[in-house]
Order: C-alpha cells, then sequence, then structure tokens
C-alpha cells in the first residue's frame, strides 16, 4: 500500500517537470549587482571577482574548448595550451541585456602568461561585452593581472536562428555565444 500512497506525488512531480519544460525556464546570465557597464573599468577587481563567482561556466568540451594558442600569430595548433569556457546562460540573453554588460566566457592557458590580452595559468581571465554609446565593447578582465584590456568585437547577429546552448571557441582568437540570435569574435 506505501507504494500506491506515494504515486500521486510521482505524478505531481513529472506533472511539475513538464510545466516547467514547457514554461522555459533555464539559467540566463545575471548582470552585475553591485556596479554598472560604466564602472566596470573602474571598481575595484574584488567587485569584478564577486559577480564572477555568481556565474556558471560550461568546461565540458564541445561547449567550451580547449587548443595549444599561439596568441601572437593567432595561429592554432602551436603554442601554449589554452581554454576558454562559455557562461552557461550567455546564449539566452536578449540585446538589451548583453548591451548592460555581461560576462560572456572564461579564458585560462596551462603555463604561459599573455599580458596583452590578460591570459595567465594562475586565474581565470573573463570576457566581458557590453555596448557604450551605440558601440559594442569588449573587454578582458585578468584577475591576476587585474588589468580591464580592450579588445577588438565583431557582434554578427543570426537573424532567425537562436542558439540552445552557450558555446565558446579559440578560432585564432575568443569567439563565443552572446545572445539568443548572436555571437561575438575578436
Amino acid at each position: 500500500m506505501r507504494a500506491c500512497a506515494e504515486w500521486p506525488k510521482t505524478i505531481d512531480v513529472v506533472r511539475l517537470a513538464g510545466v516547467a519544460l514547457a514554461v522555459g525556464c533555464y539559467y540566463e546570465t545575471p548582470g552585475p549587482q553591485h556596479f554598472t557597464k560604466i564602472q566596470v573599468t573602474t571598481v575595484p577587481f574584488d567587485s569584478i571577482r564577486n559577480y564572477a563567482a555568481t556565474l556558471k561556466f560550461d568546461s565540458v568540451i564541445g561547449a567550451a574548448d580547449a587548443e595549444r594558442m599561439d596568441f601572437a600569430t593567432g595561429k592554432i595548433g602551436t603554442g601554449d595550451s589554452a581554454w576558454i569556457e562559455p557562461e552557461e546562460g550567455a546564449w539566452a540573453l536578449d540585446s538589451t541585456d548583453l548591451a548592460d554588460g555581461r560576462i560572456i566566457a572564461r579564458i585560462r592557458t596551462k603555463s604561459t602568461v599573455y599580458a596583452p590580452l590578460g591570459y595567465t595559468p594562475s586565474k581565470w581571465t573573463w570576457w566581458w561585452v557590453d555596448k557604450q554609446h551605440g558601440v559594442w565593447r569588449s573587454l578582458l578582465l585578468s584577475d591576476s593581472l587585474e588589468t580591464r584590456q580592450p579588445d577588438s568585437l565583431k557582434l554578427d547577429t543570426h537573424g532567425n536562428y537562436t542558439w540552445h546552448q552557450s558555446i565558446a571557441r579559440w578560432k585564432g582568437s575568443q569567439w563565443g555565444t552572446c545572445c539568443k540570435t548572436c555571437c561575438c569574435g575578436s
């Protein structure tokens, strides 16, 4: 009889899970709570660390990428090993949220410090994207060097195509999904 008494609870759980899937419950990258996109270049680095600690990154290869990279030449297959991991909810952002500023990925090298981009083996460098005065901007926020390095940004919009997962890749430089219908590269 005990199994029968628990049966309605199991059905309720299955129904609730079905409703959650139908409604589209998913994790979306939160914005920073203690600084704005204007302040990201001047706020104490502890504020950036605290914000990054609230985010979820996907380390599974396929969503993430690991390659030998020569950052001086942009050549894949030579140089130090480097990892790029997407922020799990970046794919679900709309362009307005992205314009307000978000970390969309994190980057780390195996053994080489590449100071011009802030990449180091000791801590992560976070890839921040926002829109300033109508222009998209990319900053590489190096935790170990405490630098905020501007980097080129190319934002491509894919019309009606919608991403369903965050992805980050090495394509000579960093590339990743950064909103529902767009990707970012440098």
